[in-house]
């Protein structure tokens, strides 16, 4: 006879402790990109350090919002970090666009730093767009088809004493992808099964 599965306490704890924070984009391409660096971050963020390439992104991301100077060929929306939060299947899901237009035009935009290449294939299959459109299409009824979306990639180095600088800050790549709401709703469901995954390894773990 099967012995009922029994989750520890401690298990328990952390993963109501994990629950209280929103599930974000990030947190699923981390885990999904290395199961040990998001349990650190997300779970036990008392472990997590951060690296020069996070907080070199953070701070464009500030100067974007803030300096209207600042990368000047990349459009601002109407709106900048407009923070987005709805249920989904009990799960609390986050998410905050660099840039979205909804009232003359429908524009969905992120900015994007690294030295890892974006490409027309990453930006129509990456997660994060398709989240976005749905918090969207949650939030403010507007189907996905409405949106015109945008990745605009500015390449990044390391230069003599590895600080993390622009390849050429006036060489934006962009681009263009569109989604429909069905292309959403099946990234939605993968993020349902990547949230069970993500409980059963903080259960294995803790």
């Amino acid at each position: 006879m099967l012995k009922p599965h029994i989750t520890k306490p401690k298990s328990l704890e952390k993963i109501a402790k994990w629950q209280a924070r929103s599930l974000s984009y990030s947190q699923i391409a981390s885990f999904e990109y290395n199961k040990e660096q998001w349990y650190k971050a997300y779970v036990d963020p008392a472990e997590f350090t951060t690296s020069p390439e996070l907080t070199f992104g953070s701070r464009v991301d500030l100067l974007y919002q803030e300096d209207p100077n600042f990368i000047p060929q990349v459009p601002r929306g109407e709106m900048l970090q407009h923070k987005m939060r709805v249920n989904f299947a009990g799960i609390s899901i986050v998410g905050i666009p660099d840039s979205l237009s909804v009232k003359k035009e429908k524009v969905l935009a992120d900015l994007k730093t690294g030295r890892v290449a974006w490409t027309q294939q990453k930006a129509q299959t990456t997660g994060q767009l398709l989240m976005y459109l749905f918090l969207i299409y949650k939030e403010m009824d507007i189907k996905p088809e409405d949106f015109d979306c945008y990745i605009y990639w500015l390449p990044t180095e390391k230069d003599e004493n590895d600080d993390i600088q622009f390849v050429d800050e006036s060489d934006v790549k962009i681009f263009k992808v569109k989604h429909t709401l069905a292309d959403v709703l099946r990234y939605m469901s993968h993020v349902k099964e990547v949230y069970e995954e993500m409980k059963e390894y903080i259960e294995d773990h803790a």
